[in-house]
């Protein structure tokens, strides 16, 4: 495809033509270090952004050999292989000093009176960038793309007034998405400490009493699995009905939010119904949380997983949002691994017979404390709620204003008395 020249002045050109695309070195893993300069992986470019957790170090006479592969504050850099490939991310001061390492990329502009880096980013984070790449990557086993095919990629390319113009416009949706992502880490580390302190201290009781659990409020009982939940073995539904099931380990551990619409062929025999505030417990963990979750089916009525779960409801008249706060705490979590058998600790499992779960040891508050208790770590799940629909709708946003904005389809007026038509 050969460049060419639009209205008013942008070009539809290769990406090549403006930037390089550089390549991260091989470095050796045996030269790898608890200390000294950072080196960025694949793995740590995620979530539209860099994470420096799990990070390598290289000694710093081994970084001083190879200081053209250092990053500098405001590079664009990109995955080039493996499931996170494309994702990119924007080197910031609190990173450095940095260095890339191999099948990452960093982006270099070759003209600078063409094109401005604040333009690139939003370019390579565009919807129809990524699509472009994801198209490209696939081949093989494992998604793969090349800086050539990264840098044959056609975008528009507006005169550099406007592309100052556009950056300005996504950065400041950007500083909202931002601020908003600290809220809402800021709202889930209150809700932790709320639930550490609450679902241990309670509400009412200064008296304390040492118990087979730990230290609890004088009033609280301590009961077994099975004087609070009944376990759920049966399949009540009609297999001609179509149900809700769970699409693999993902959908438990996000508290049973993914599942599939069944058709009503399928032989759900192998399966147990669920209810809404029915609970299951996953025997692996996954994206963070701690071995054995529990979780509660909460977004829908009805639902039914894989016979492997083990599951049961509330027994009355306790409540259900406390249970659920409560095993989201990870509070119940030493008990079950202290029953699990050996065997069953590896590889990300945490396996215990029925019998033996149902006889683990849980807090009962009074009926009043539990509701009392839910209500407030509620109200800041509410909160937090709140901040991520904003979050969705700026995320909406951007996208929309990205695919008009950096194709022309939406001029914006360079200077403040002047009007571009759309």
């Amino acid at each position: 495809m050969m460049s060419e020249k639009t209205q008013h002045g942008w070009t539809f050109d290769k990406l090549g033509n403006y930037v390089k695309l550089q390549g991260g070195n091989a470095f050796k893993s045996r030269d790898f270090k608890d200390n000294g300069i950072p080196l960025l992986r694949i793995a740590n470019i995620r979530n539209n952004g860099i994470e420096l957790d799990g990070i390598a170090y290289i000694d710093d006479e081994i970084a001083k050999t190879y200081s053209s592969y250092l990053l500098k504050e405001s590079n664009v850099v990109i995955a080039m292989s493996g499931a996170t490939t494309g994702k990119t991310g924007i080197i910031k001061k609190e990173n450095l000093p940095l260095l890339l390492n191999q099948r990452v990329g960093v982006f270099k502009i070759k003209k600078d009176n063409f094109m401005i880096q604040d333009y690139l980013r939003f370019v390579v984070q565009s919807s129809y960038f990524q699509n472009v790449i994801k198209i490209d990557a696939i081949g093989g086993a494992q998604p793969n793309i090349s800086p050539k095919q990264i840098e044959s990629i056609h975008v528009y390319i507006p005169p550099l007034d406007e592309q100052q113009k556009i950056a300005a416009i996504l950065s400041s949706v950007d500083k909202a998405i931002d601020k908003t992502k600290e809220i809402i880490e800021e709202t889930e580390t209150v809700k932790k400490g709320l639930m550490q302190q609450l679902l241990i201290n309670g509400i009412r009781s200064h008296n304390f009493k040492v118990s087979p659990i730990g230290s609890i409020p004088e009033a609280w009982q301590v009961l077994s699995f099975n004087k609070v939940f009944d376990r759920i073995r049966t399949k009540n539904y009609n297999n001609n009905q179509n149900v809700l099931t769970i699409s693999g380990e993902k959908g438990l551990v996000n508290q049973l939010d993914y599942f599939n619409k069944s058709v009503s062929s399928k032989n759900l025999s192998n399966y147990i119904y669920l209810e809404k505030g029915d609970f299951a417990y996953n025997k692996s963990y996954s994206n963070g949380y701690p071995l054995g979750a529990i979780k509660m089916l909460d977004k829908y009525d009805n639902g039914v997983v894989s016979t492997l779960y083990i599951c049961f409801r509330l027994k009355q008249p306790y409540l259900q949002s406390f249970y659920k706060h409560y095993f989201d705490s990870g509070l119940w979590n030493r008990q079950v691994y202290n029953i699990a058998p050996e065997g069953g600790r590896s590889h990300g499992l945490l396996n215990v017979g029925v019998k033996d779960f149902f006889e683990i040891l849980i807090p009962v508050p009074s009926i009043e404390e539990q509701q009392e208790i839910s209500d407030r770590i509620n109200a800041i799940e509410y909160k937090k709620e709140i901040e991520q629909k904003k979050l969705s709708k700026l995320t909406n946003i951007k996208q929309g204003l990205m695919q008009q904005l950096l194709t022309g389809k939406v001029r914006v007026p360079i200077n403040e008395d002047e009007e571009v038509p759309s």
